[in-house]
């Protein structure tokens, strides 16, 4: 029994085509559309190649304390926001 899973995803990809982020929308709009992340996904953070970390989260996720709040603890201040 494959349980399929079909999440809102967000990558973050660096110059050289190497994943650096990969993160599951906490918050989807279409509940019947998208599943929720499991509870054990950790606000996700990646390091540029210019010495920038940034951390991630998708378009309603915005209105929402997570994952903003344990990113902000964590000193993350700089977000890629992408929205449809």
């Amino acid at each position: 029994n494959d349980i399929v899973r079909i999440y809102n995803t967000e990558v973050a990809i660096s110059e050289d085509g190497i994943l650096l982020g990969k993160y599951y929308k906490m918050n989807p709009f279409f509940k019947k559309t998208f599943d929720k992340p499991p509870p054990s996904q950790r606000p996700v953070i990646f390091k540029t190649y210019f010495g920038v970390d940034f951390g991630m989260f998708v378009c309603k996720d915005i209105f929402h304390a997570e994952p903003q709040k344990q990113l902000l603890a964590a000193g993350i201040r700089h977000f890629p926001y992408s929205v449809a």
